[in-house]
């Protein structure tokens, strides 16, 4: 099929279409009237460009989300399946060994059916990540059966975090899956804290808990944002991941050392300590300059998770300031009416910035 302006001329042939969705060809288009109108492209550039556009219905991502309700419907039915009353009888019925066998079975049954499928299937068909997250569950299942055959005490937990922590990392890098890598570093969080001494100490190289998770996440945010290492998680399609979790462990270790310093918390929440308030304001500074950055580089590099993360818990800190001191000190009328102005106020701010913005661009 060929597109003819009105003298004609062929403008644009089939094996010219660009092929968009129906929104992103509103946002070109709309481009392109701007172009025209302020004389950058001529109007049979314009006709040209806009007769190339071929709008299309994305059923990739209808694909991607349907293929993902799926995998949630497969979770809840397994959980389903483990409150049903014949089930549970024949879970009583059967060993510690044979549960801990038949997991570990069904674990590696979905681990490589989520393989096999991954070499074969379409790209936008994730259908492998979610028999690789069954697998994962049963591998996790298999674990605490295990735990409970060798007759693990509570202190010894943290060598089966461990344990699922390399499993779960192998699977998801070797799968490209975020969701299982994500069940990685959740293990390894839980293996630092008990190893550490989260449960079982108080402190572990003279570090409280919040401090140790304060390291991990910045390793993590690094480990991400570092070009090598983060073109190489890119790779493996758990960069995201990776980032938003450290992010996620870095803001809530510093918001908790801003309301209970390096003390433990189980030392803060029995008040037995407490930290100055030199000292608790010199975290909320460090939390409030971090989120500051993490905003700023969002703003810069036009990341929106970097600018969702740093506003959000530059705001919880602020906030939880102001209740800290104001609650008990203001009337509770005035208190949320301050609150609310203030809420107008940085909505006036970013108004602000952003017209600013556009009139400089």
């Amino acid at each position: 099929m060929e597109e003819k302006d009105n003298k004609g001329d062929v403008l644009v042939t089939d094996g010219d279409l660009y092929e968009v969705s129906r929104g992103h060809a509103r946002i070109i288009r709309e481009a392109l009237t701007h172009w025209k109108d302020s004389g950058l492209v001529s109007v049979e550039q314009y006709q040209r460009l806009n007769g190339s556009l071929k709008e299309v219905f994305n059923w990739k991502r209808i694909i991607f989300h349907f293929t993902w309700i799926a995998g949630c419907c497969f979770l809840i039915s397994l959980a389903a399946l483990f409150c049903n009353e014949f089930f549970i009888k024949l879970l009583k019925l059967a060993s510690p060994e044979v549960k801990t066998v038949s997991s570990f079975f069904f674990g590696m049954v979905f681990t490589v059916a989520g393989f096999v499928f991954r070499r074969k299937a379409p790209s936008y068909l994730k259908m492998y990540a979610i028999l690789l997250l069954l697998g994962c569950v049963f591998i996790g299942i298999g674990l605490g059966y295990l735990g409970k055959v060798l007759d693990f005490s509570w202190e010894s937990i943290r060598y089966l975090l461990l344990s699922g922590c390399l499993i779960y990392g192998l699977i998801g890098w070797f799968g490209k899956s975020g969701m299982v890598w994500l069940f990685a570093l959740v293990s390894f969080s839980g293996w630092l804290g008990c190893e550490s001494g989260a449960s079982f100490g108080t402190y572990w190289l003279g570090v409280s808990e919040p401090l140790r998770f304060m390291v991990l996440g910045s390793i993590l945010v690094i480990l991400a944002f570092w070009p090598k290492t983060g073109c190489f998680l890119e790779k493996r399609e758990i960069n995201g991941v990776t980032l938003a979790y450290g992010l996620l462990t870095l803001f809530t270790s510093l918001w908790f050392l801003s309301l209970f310093g390096v003390y433990s918390l189980d030392e803060a929440f029995r008040w037995s300590e407490k930290a100055s308030e030199a000292e608790l304001f010199v975290w909320a500074v460090v939390m409030a300059g971090v989120a500051l950055m993490t905003l700023w580089e969002g703003v810069r590099h036009d990341r929106s998770m970097l600018i969702g993360f740093g506003s959000a818990f530059l705001g919880i800190e602020l906030y939880t300031k102001y209740f800290e001191h104001f609650w008990d000190s203001m009337d509770k009328s005035l208190f949320f009416f301050f609150f609310g102005l203030s809420l107008l106020a940085v909505i006036a701010v970013i108004h602000r910035f952003k017209m600013k913005n556009a009139h400089t661009e």
